[in-house]
């Protein structure tokens, strides 16, 4: 079974020994070796890390990708023989479970979302009925467009796939969002979600809580070998790993639900003069994230935390999605 070399570490070396990938440290001394035969992929984290000529031919030769990450274990820049340029992959059966299932997962954390805050928070009756809580009806209408669009051949484009999915996403996503807005106190001025320069704290806050999503789910999925530059649903993002914006979908509730958290218990103001977040709200932010994402989820029933979460659901993509098939 192949698997990833994995290099993190300043000063160390990594160079070609007969059919071995050795890894040496600063001294010379040999902290790892693999064969060439069972490494998937590697991966090479922050700076400081050398890599032989040998090494380098050896897997352009084999076709094995190198992908390098940053300190936030977002991949910057990746090797490989392979062609690796944004490519929309066709929705066949098993790829097309896999996106109807991301969805069904995001609907379902965005309605658990909802269902805790307003229990947590006691909300009155007059908040309750402005709350759109119940999922059931997309869900089932998820599963009506799956047997549709499974059972019709090839020749049904797959951008009318994609535009049917999109609008049950976006229609469940416009009911979330007026909901999401009750549960929040009026200072905050949220009426509608904004991703390209918000000028609300709470926008502000969740594209900060995706962006570290983005990282950890592009740092484990690039462990796992996963391809980002394929995509199944997000071709525009032709520049940024398309698949990724795929893939942080159905976590993104969770992102929700620590913002949420994290709201509740402020009592300053979030921004400064200029109606940017303050530093320390970020540093405030980031402890609140760490904190409520390495423990188990209850308000999920789940007893796993985010990076669990994530890997469970990585290790069930469909085999278009990695480098060399699944592990």
């Amino acid at each position: 079974m192949k698997k990833p070399l994995i290099i993190e570490g300043y000063g160390y070396f990594i160079s070609l020994s007969q059919d071995n990938f050795i890894l040496r440290n600063s001294k010379k001394d040999i902290e790892e070796q693999q064969t060439i035969k069972e490494t998937a992929h590697v991966v090479i984290r922050g700076g400081g890390i050398a890599l032989s000529s040998d090494f380098l031919l050896t897997c352009a030769r084999r076709s094995i990708p190198i992908i390098l990450l940053d300190h936030r274990n977002r991949p910057t820049l990746v090797f490989s023989t392979k062609t690796f340029v944004p490519t929309l992959l066709k929705l066949g059966k098993e790829n097309l479970h896999f996106i109807t299932r991301l969805i069904k997962d995001k609907i379902r954390r965005q309605h658990s979302v909802i269902s805790y805050h307003a229990r947590s928070l006691r909300k009155t009756k007059n908040i309750r009925d402005k709350l759109e809580i119940n999922p059931d009806s997309y869900l089932a209408e998820l599963n009506k467009v799956y047997t549709y669009l499974s059972g019709k051949d090839e020749n049904v484009k797959d951008d009318k796939r994609r535009k049917i999915l999109f609008l049950i996403e976006a229609r469940a996503a416009s009911n979330y969002w007026r909901s999401f807005s009750a549960l929040l106190e009026q200072k905050y001025f949220f009426h509608k979600r904004t991703k390209h320069h918000p000028s609300d704290p709470v926008n502000q806050l969740l594209n900060y809580g995706y962006a570290m999503l983005f990282g950890i789910v592009a740092g484990q999925a690039i462990r796992f070998g996963i391809n980002l530059s394929v995509s199944l649903l997000h071709h525009r993002h032709n520049t940024y790993y398309p698949l990724l914006f795929d893939l942080i979908e159905p976590f993104c509730p969770i992102i929700d639900h620590i913002v949420m958290t994290f709201l509740h218990r402020q009592r300053r103001d979030l921004q400064d003069k200029h109606g940017n977040l303050k530093q320390s709200v970020l540093r405030r932010f980031r402890r609140s994230f760490s904190k409520i994402a390495n423990k188990p989820q209850p308000w999920l029933r789940s007893k796993q935390n985010l990076q669990q979460i994530i890997d469970s659901f990585l290790n069930k993509a469909p085999n278009d999605l990695w480098f060399t098939g699944r592990r």
